[in-house]
């Protein structure tokens, strides 16, 4: 079986536009068409601010793997986006818990100067353990 992850990458733009841009050169990197990865993106439409989210669960997430690799690539893609252009507004959040108790990844980014890509961000996209039972 292995080690197991849920893994959740969330990014929020002003424009579907946007995406449709990021999505059509992140489409070219030969690791994302070797595992088709581009399918596995959704679309939203967030009150007029355009989700692009990825998420799994149970899956082996490593550093390592080409298909990590290739959804971790999105983040290279929206970046490039955001230094060719004057105004690329975004915000990203990724959040990955292990099977350990211990093991949380999260990290963030967000060049939105009035923080409300962000904040629609963190209205979709948390952290919480539970402990659930039935007895």
């Amino acid at each position: 079986m292995g080690y197991r992850s849920d893994v959740v990458l969330a990014y929020v733009f002003k424009h579907k536009e946007q995406i449709d841009e990021v999505m059509a050169i992140y489409r070219m990197h030969p690791l994302v068409q070797a595992h088709d990865l581009a399918k596995d993106w959704e679309v939203h439409d967030w009150n007029g601010m355009w989700g692009l989210t990825y998420q799994v669960e149970g899956t082996k997430w490593y550093d390592t793997y080409d298909d990590v690799q290739g959804y971790e690539h999105m983040f290279d893609v929206v970046q490039k986006f955001v230094e060719e252009r004057d105004v690329f507004l975004y915000s990203y959040r990724k959040l990955r818990i292990g099977e350990d108790d211990t093991d949380i990844e999260y990290g963030d980014d967000c060049n939105d100067p009035d923080g409300e890509l962000m904040y629609e961000l963190y209205e979709r996209v948390s952290l919480r353990r539970d402990i659930i039972t039935n007895f």
